[in-house]
């Protein structure tokens, strides 16, 4: 009798720890889905041109992307020009750097960015764009849009006469 309760132990025991030492196993399923959209591109039409400007200047240099207000900038300064191309009626998110260096001879000048865009290729009617955290969303509605570049150099204090040139990156991604 002490066998067969011992036996019954021992096999109710190795039971009990094989149960403890196997957890349950759980399952679940996920759905992944994928929407493909067309190529997105950006282009560079032209660069932000601030034209000849004095080394000394009585206010802010800027440069207004939208064609209208700019300040003592050069008679042929022109704000840059991107083109975004993508899938009609979907909307991007538009990326840059708050500022960049302007490198020259023997100074450099801080630009600060002013950006404006639009879905159609009317400048002066385009609305400012802030970017909020790095970035701003807006809608492709007939598969283009449309964003000029412009900024502030600042008021000019004695500034060192010669060229002075920077590369700012512009990223551009579904949204």
């Amino acid at each position: 009798m002490k066998k067969s309760i011992l036996f019954l132990s021992v096999f109710l025991l190795t039971g009990y720890i094989n149960k403890a030492a196997v957890p349950d196993r759980e399952e679940a399923e996920i759905t992944v889905n994928a929407n493909v959209l067309s190529d997105l591109t950006i282009t560079m039409n032209s660069s932000a041109d601030f034209g000849n400007i004095s080394s000394t200047t009585a206010g802010e240099v800027f440069l207004d992307p939208r064609g209208s207000e700019s300040s003592y900038v050069g008679a042929t300064a022109s704000a840059g020009r991107f083109t975004i191309n993508g899938d009609t009626n979907n909307s991007v998110r538009i990326g840059w750097p708050p500022s960049i260096t302007l490198y020259g001879d023997e100074d450099d000048i801080t630009m600060t960015f002013a950006v404006s865009g639009k879905d159609s290729e009317d400048q002066t009617s385009s609305l400012d764009l802030v970017a909020d955290g790095g970035f701003v969303t807006v809608d492709i509605g007939f598969g283009a849009y449309y964003i000029w570049i412009g900024g502030s150099l600042g008021k000019m204090d004695s500034q060192a006469a010669g060229s002075y040139t920077g590369t700012a990156h512009f990223t551009v991604e579904y949204n």
